[in-house]
């Protein structure tokens, strides 16, 4: 009987070395309002131009959009995975979008500000 035991532990042990453990994105189901009026900023941006771009062999590649903040003369880089199982998100050249988020802090702390208690 103890045998057993021992046996089937040592077959659980290696099944579970063989399961490959997936770590991937979430987005909480909330409307386009509610996670807009939680954001900590919101910009208007136009999508000027996109480039890939590999780093090595080992990493994924990346997208990097040159991106033009309306109502200002800002352009700025922003930088997003080309994979969409990474959360990579695609973005089409010369399209409008509304782009808002939570800082990072606020996320870390989940999603309570520094005076919220």
């Amino acid at each position: 009987m103890k045998i057993k035991i021992i046996f089937y532990c040592f077959i659980l042990l290696i099944i579970e070395q063989k399961i490959n453990v997936v770590n991937g994105c979430t987005c909480v189901e909330e409307t386009f309002e509610d996670k807009y009026c939680r954001a900590d900023w919101v910009a208007r941006v136009l999508i000027t131009e996109s480039i890939e771009i590999n780093e090595g062999e080992e990493t994924d590649y990346l997208i990097r959009y040159t991106v033009k903040f309306l109502d200002s003369n800002v352009t700025k880089f922003i930088f997003t995975s080309a994979n969409e199982g990474l959360c990579g998100v695609k973005l089409k050249n010369e399209t409008e979008y509304c782009f808002f988020d939570l800082q990072m802090e606020r996320v870390t702390n989940r999603g309570r500000g520094a005076d919220d208690n």
